[in-house]
């Protein structure tokens, strides 16, 4: 079948960037329905990496010229995948004609051809070719389909710029997206080099790289048949903001292990680009039911930046799975390495380049990597599993210290504890807090401190006989009033804003520094200004502490903070729709954790030697009451099952607990059984001498 050339065309433009000059474009895209369009991330990468015109715009923004149909319009990013080099577009006004389709497989030596806008040649150009290898569209970490190009093999191989993008069009049906060509020169008339394409070999995004991709929920709706089911979204890769060769390391790496993971544990690993990540609230949102679903996240913490941290800080709280550090650069494990003091337990490992040429293979990226994570799936099984020092700080609460605190009680505040910070910010943000609490007990006819008040207090000053660590994580659940200065951009006040904005449904006051925040240039940070923190937050050390409005603002009797948006409560009820509820403590089965802390009390039998159970294995009477207390917690169990699910419990998990406590008390506790009452040890029997 040929292929429609016009209506190839119609649906195809020119790309260009709205603030470059007239007549220069940067590639071509091509509609696909619902408003979407298509091209290589390369082509509007250089938008992206250039400084925003208008500083609140959120999104990245280009110009879409459908040349054939003369129909102009502005179209802005949605989606990327850096890697695989494609992006997607949603058109302001989408063109009236008929979308692109996709094909599912294609073949070797499949007759191919493209059309888009190269640079020498502004009406637009054809360009026919051969597939050559279609098997390397399917491959997991770099997918792409080789092509062979007649118009780039012709002569000395014409340049194909511009190209980048086009639609490669096999039957009428898309089969992938343009995206580079090995290049050479040589030296045209007048001794200049000049580009060319060498021996006609074009490579595209094929369109397989696309199916399944995340997308954020401001994507939808879809074209069915371009995005396919998702993923599986066990496994994630938090990134940094590495240059494009550093990312794909730790993604390499992270594949690699997967492919190594005994019985295939887990999907593909996923990418999340952290700074793409808080670009917008719909990216935040969606990032966040990313880190609710993965069981095992791998977070690139190179530098420990603001993004990366703040998602650490959500992922803590919402998931008690697998979660690890890894550090690039020129880091290798055993290297002085600057952690937060908050994350100073945490699993760190490295996948830098420096880290792979150690002479023991066993601290190679890849099976260092594999390693803990393995590990870390194993004991997940138990329930007293921790990956990060937050997920239990904020559930396990006695029942009388869960009530939520009212402003009158005072205000949590998480700032840096950097001494120029501490010497220049905090003295005047801990006298204006400090005045905003006073007016708000004399609003309410009181100037007498409550018992147990909070106050006005940072981590160290919190009134508690805890870890301060558990101490401050249990204040952000319980805090109405929070407020958290960005002044400095510390990395461990990053990972705790994260943790209180999924904690507490409750608005939170995200504070900065207004000269700090007017000098900022870095992309990421501007963006998380822009999500967390209007411009009545900003602060004048300057000014007064009476007259500067943004404390009473932030916190006091005429607090006047946001109730939607990341710093109003939307991550945290976003949080408690997509939370996976199997995975919380109170959907863990009873007979599990009476198993379980049977387990700790066991004496485990290590070839002719046993283990102790305890520290002072020696204490005879610590010795038998350890086995007494092994040796109920299994009775119990096996009476819960037995009573609560019946003699062959349906469900495999209950049946299976049911099996493992009988055969436990017999073999563990010979005499403890025989003492029994005969009736109770012939219900034990009776469960042993059933058919598996």
């Amino acid at each position: 079948m040929s292929t429609d050339l016009q209506a190839l065309k119609r649906a195809v433009a020119r790309v260009r960037d709205p603030a470059a000059a007239a007549g220069a474009w940067l590639g071509s895209a091509f509609f696909i329905g619902e408003g979407l369009a298509l091209t290589a991330w390369h082509v509007v990468a250089p938008v992206a990496a250039a400084p925003a015109v208008d500083p609140a715009a959120a999104a990245l923004r280009v110009r879409l010229e459908f040349a054939d149909i003369g129909h102009d319009t502005d179209a802005t990013l949605l989606a990327h995948d850096d890697a695989a080099d494609w992006a997607l577009l949603r058109c302001a006004q989408p063109p009236t004609v008929p979308p692109l389709r996709p094909a599912a497989v294609v073949a070797d030596n499949a007759d191919w051809t493209a059309y888009g806008f190269p640079g020498l040649v502004a009406q637009g150009l054809v360009v026919h070719g051969q597939v050559r290898d279609a098997a390397a569209s399917q491959a997991v970490r770099m997918p792409a389909l080789q092509l062979f190009c007649q118009e780039a093999a012709a002569g000395q191989g014409a340049p194909l710029h511009g190209l980048s993008g086009s639609p490669c069009v096999v039957d009428d049906r898309v089969v992938g997206l343009l995206r580079a060509t090995p290049q050479g020169s040589v030296l045209d008339g007048q001794g200049r080099p000049r580009p060319v394409t060498v021996a006609g070999t074009v490579w595209a995004c094929p369109v397989a790289a696309l199916s399944g991709a995340r997308l954020p929920p401001a994507a939808l709706p879809l074209p069915a048949d371009w995005f396919g089911p998702p993923p599986r979204s066990d496994f994630l890769v938090v990134r940094s903001r590495a240059d494009a060769q550093a990312k794909r390391r730790l993604l390499s790496v992270a594949s690699a292990v997967r492919d190594k993971l005994p019985g295939q544990a887990l999907g593909a690993p996923q990418a999340l680009d952290a700074e793409a990540a808080v670009a917008s609230e719909a990216a935040l949102l969606d990032a966040t039911r990313w880190l609710c679903e993965a069981q095992v996240a791998v977070f690139d913490a190179t530098g420990f930046e603001p993004a990366v941290m703040l998602l650490l800080g959500i992922r803590a709280v919402v998931r008690r799975g697998v979660t690890i550090l890894s550090i690039g650069g020129d880091y290798a494990v055993g290297d002085p390495l600057g952690v937060p003091f908050n994350l100073m337990d945490a699993n760190i490992v490295a996948h830098s380049a420096r880290q792979a040429q150690l002479l023991d293979e066993r601290l190679h990226p890849v099976p260092m990597l594999l390693t803990r994570i393995v590990r870390a799936l194993e004991a997940l099984e138990s329930p007293h599993h921790v990956d990060l020092p937050v997920y239990e700080a904020v559930r396990r609460l006695p029942v009388a210290r869960r009530g939520v605190r009212p402003p009158e009680d005072g205000v949590l505040v998480l700032c840096s504890f950097d001494p120029g910070y501490q010497q220049r910010n905090w003295p005047v943000l801990s006298e204006a807090l400090k005045n905003q609490w006073e007016n708000l007990k004399a609003r309410l006819a009181s100037t007498a401190t409550p018992a147990g008040a909070l106050g006005v207090a940072r981590s160290f000053e919190l009134n508690s006989p805890q870890l301060v660590s558990r101490a401050i994580y249990e204040e952000m659940r319980r805090a109405r009033s929070c407020v958290v200065d960005l002044t400095g951009w510390s990395d461990a006040v990053l990972f705790e804003l994260g943790v209180r904005l999924v904690v507490s449904r409750h608005p939170t006051a995200c504070i900065v520094e207004r000269q700090a925040a007017d000098a900022e240039t870095d992309p990421a940070r501007l963006a998380l200004l822009r999500l967390l923190v209007p411009e009545t937050l900003r602060y004048d050390l300057g000014q007064d502490v009476l007259v500067e409005p943004a404390w009473g603002c932030a916190y006091g009797p005429n607090a006047t903070l946001a109730t939607d948006g990341p710093a109003g409560g939307s991550l945290y009820r976003c949080v408690s729709e997509a939370i996976p509820v199997e995975a919380e403590p109170a959907a863990q089965p009873v007979f599990l954790e009476l198993l379980d802390s049977a387990q700790l009390f066991a004496r485990e039998a290590l070839g002719s030697s046993v283990k102790p159970v305890g520290l002072y294995p020696g204490n005879a009477r610590l010795t038998a009451l350890e086995e007494q207390a092994e040796f109920d917690r299994l009775l119990a169990a096996f009476l819960f099952i037995r009573h609560r699910h019946g003699d062959l419990p349906a469900d495999a998990g209950a049946r299976q607990a049911l099996r493992r406590s009988a055969r436990q008390l017999f073999e563990r506790h010979p005499s403890r059984t025989a003492d029994m009452p005969p009736g109770l040890r012939q219900e034990i029997e009776a469960v042993l001498d059933q058919p598996e």
